[in-house]
């Protein structure tokens, strides 16, 4: 249990197991592929787990995948093949 919010310092906070890191589910991506129409391929067999707490940084050159890596991530696309 912890004290204070910032609009309230007096407010009584209650945390239960769901709100701990523990709890929370890691991301998990295994082999990811995307293939756009014309058969470009933007992804190609991507897989990573982050666990709570991780940060996780995606480096690589223009044209690589990284924002359509994102997308499929956040599902604003839909992978052509693997598993979120």
């Amino acid at each position: 249990m912890g004290t204070g919010d910032a609009m309230n310092p007096n407010a009584t906070i209650e945390m239960t197991t769901k709100d701990t890191l523990e709890a929370v589910q890691p991301l998990a991506v295994e082999n990811i592929n995307k293939q756009h129409k014309g058969g470009i391929k933007a992804n190609t067999d991507i897989s990573l787990s982050v666990r709570p707490g991780e940060i996780l940084g995606i480096l690589a050159p223009n044209g690589a995948g990284k924002t359509t890596l994102v997308r499929q991530i956040t599902t604003e696309s839909i992978p052509t093949s693997g598993s979120i």
